[in-house]
């Protein structure tokens, strides 16, 4: 019994000092007293969470994503959580802030990643263009969830728009197994087959769009061109005229095809008028031009590339015949590198044209010039 006693007290429980059971009470309180800030701590960081949670989530329902960002950052920064982190991400996103909403959802661990990060991931390297990356997520999400119909109609735009219509006509078709009444997705899908050349399905699903609400210069247009390569030419008709109506008869693509096929069918002058109606509507703005090519001989003026300049300037009067200080910049052009014969041929025309020049100070003395230089190579 002394041994055992002796052996508690080395323990420092013996009958030595404190009793073995007084020192077991002491040992307790101390710990209940230690952790009691932890306690307060872990009830501090909850207030704190529900709090800017709360301030943050009432931001998103005002649509003010900017000040939920702030909530939702100073959150994340202090108690780090991927609940908030999405959060986070989510008003990146919607603050055009894509690369650093992907910056977020990419730091999350592969085991915690979900669909919606993979979605959102998409989004985000859609709206920055970053081919690579939006079609690796968009792929995986669409092998997550092939019945996602926004997600679908959105890779398939991206795929028809990027000259791959075949994998378009792919995706919309796996969504359309399941449900073939998503206008949207029929849409994409129709004019995928269109881009491929696949003109009878094209028609049968611009049918079906035409008649379920979707009748526009689109679903016309496509139903137009698709039966002139299909040489059902009335119909082709039919649908061009309904097209070009569409745009106020100033649509030169759908008046060129309507052109053809008049013409295909034996309604020659009228197809000709349709295309050469077209060909108004395409021909170049001439005093666009003219302005455009001034500006290329002002730069190779500045390069001090004077012939340069003086063939952009010729250019530029093909556009603007009656603008006739463009002939004497031209004329001046020339004299500059010591081209006479051709300075003195754009002296004559600018002093043809002058009679168009307002009678200003400034335009006699450019016509007084004119004089004075032919007169003395005349000389």
């Amino acid at each position: 019994m002394k041994n055992e006693n002796n052996q508690l007290c080395a323990l420092g429980l013996g009958h030595s000092g404190m009793c073995w059971h007084s020192r077991l009470c002491l040992c307790l309180c101390f710990a209940l007293f230690f952790s009691i800030p932890n306690v307060k701590g872990r009830q501090v960081d909850n207030g704190f969470r529900r709090t800017m949670l709360a301030k943050g989530d009432s931001c998103v329902r005002a649509y003010d994503y900017y000040h939920a960002a702030r909530y939702f950052r100073l959150l994340n920064d202090s108690l780090p959580a991927y609940d908030v982190l999405r959060k986070l991400a989510g008003c990146y996103q919607r603050l055009g802030l894509s690369l650093r909403c992907a910056a977020l959802l990419r730091s999350i661990q592969p085991d915690s990643v979900e669909y919606a990060d993979v979605r959102a991931l998409y989004f985000a390297y859609k709206n920055v263009g970053r081919d690579d990356s939006l079609t690796y997520y968009g792929e995986r999400a669409v092998a997550m969830n092939p019945m996602d119909g926004e997600l679908t109609v959105s890779l398939a735009a991206y795929y028809s728009e990027n000259n791959k219509p075949e994998r378009a006509m792919t995706l919309c078709k796996a969504y359309m197994n399941e449900d073939s009444t998503n206008l949207h997705v029929v849409r994409q899908y129709g004019y995928a087959a269109y881009l491929v050349g696949d003109y009878r399905e094209a028609v049968r699903r611009y049918l079906w769009l035409d008649a379920n609400g979707f009748s526009n210069y689109e679903s016309a247009f496509v139903l137009g061109v698709s039966y002139e390569e299909l040489q059902d030419m009335r119909r082709a008709y039919e649908n061009l005229l309904r097209a070009a109506e569409y745009k106020d008869m100033k649509d030169h693509v759908s008046l060129h095809h309507l052109g053809k096929v008049c013409i295909a069918s034996g309604y020659c002058e009228r197809g000709a008028a349709y295309i050469m109606k077209a060909i108004d509507l395409i021909r170049p703005d001439s005093g666009a031009l003219a302005l455009m090519y001034k500006e290329v001989a002002e730069g190779y003026f500045l390069a001090h590339k004077y012939k340069d300049a003086a063939r952009y300037l010729e250019i530029s009067a093909i556009y603007a015949p009656d603008d006739a200080t463009a002939y004497y910049n031209i004329a001046q052009m020339y004299g500059g590198v010591k081209d006479f014969e051709r300075e003195r041929m754009w002296y004559k025309r600018f002093l043809e044209k002058s009679v168009l020049l307002k009678d200003t100070e400034n335009n006699r003395k450019l016509i007084d010039e004119a004089k004075r230089v032919l007169s003395k190579q005349r000389r």
